[in-house]
């Protein structure tokens, strides 16, 4: 479930350009913003390009992270973060804590099929 809790009224306007990369979660995270009534566009993760100069700050989520401090991230975030990294944009990592795994990067099954 997304929750976004505003502990006091916002002081600055600001907007959210939500990359649709998997359905649910994208209805869940359009379905907070309004209940917080914060502006939001919904654009096409492969879409980003026509929207980002006007981002100033891109937030990522980890699906986890290893204990060699690597993340393991939906398909698509590194390609989202080399652009905003070329447009200078600041990338802010954010996971569960529940999510750490116990194992370093080289040990995970990712990539084996």
């Amino acid at each position: 479930m997304t929750r976004i809790i505003l502990i006091r009224p916002l002081v600055k306007d600001f907007s959210v350009i939500v990359l649709d990369h998997y359905p649910e979660r994208t209805r869940q995270i359009i379905l907070a913003l309004r209940k917080a009534d914060i502006r939001h566009t919904v654009a096409p993760a492969h879409n980003l390009s026509h929207h980002i100069e006007s981002a100033t700050k891109m937030f990522v989520g980890a699906m986890t992270m290893t204990t060699d401090q690597k993340m393991v991230a939906p398909t698509g975030t590194a390609g989202t973060v080399s652009l905003c990294h070329h447009h200078h944009i600041p990338v802010h990592l954010f996971a569960n804590s529940l999510h750490y795994s116990q194992g370093d990067s080289a040990h995970q099954l990712i990539y084996k099929e």
